[in-house]
C-alpha cells in the first residue's frame, strides 16, 4: 500500500469512529428525552386521576346531601307533628295502651 492509501484508510477509520460516537451520543440523547417525556406523561396521568377522583368524591358528596335533605325535612316534620299532638290524644292513647295491657 502506498502512504496515501494508508492515510486515506486511517482517515476513513477515524471518520467512521467519529460518526459512531455521534450516533451513540444521539441515541443517548433520544433515550433521555424519551424517559423525560414518559416521566412527564406519568405525572400528568397521575394528576388527572387525582382530579377525577376528587370530582367523583365531590359528586358523591353532593348526591348524598341531596338525598339526605328530603329525609331530614320529612323526619323533622314528623317530629314536629308528634310534638304538637294534643294532651287529650296522648291521654287517650295512654288509656288505650293501659287497657290493652291490663286485659
Amino acid at each position: 500500500m502506498t502512504v496515501d492509501a494508508i492515510r486515506l484508510l486511517q482517515e476513513a477509520e477515524q471518520f467512521a469512529e467519529n460518526k459512531n460516537k455521534e450516533a451513540e451520543a444521539e441515541k443517548k440523547q433520544l433515550a433521555q428525552a424519551r424517559e423525560e417525556r414518559l416521566k412527564a406523561f406519568k405525572k400528568e396521568l397521575a394528576e388527572k386521576e387525582a382530579q377525577q377522583k376528587e370530582a367523583i368524591n365531590q359528586k358523591i358528596a353532593a348526591e348524598l346531601v341531596q338525598s339526605k335533605e328530603p329525609l331530614l325535612a320529612k323526619t323533622q316534620a314528623e317530629v314536629e307533628t308528634l310534638r304538637t299532638i294534643p294532651n287529650e290524644l296522648k291521654e287517650e292513647a295512654l288509656a288505650i295502651i293501659i287497657n290493652k295491657v291490663v286485659t
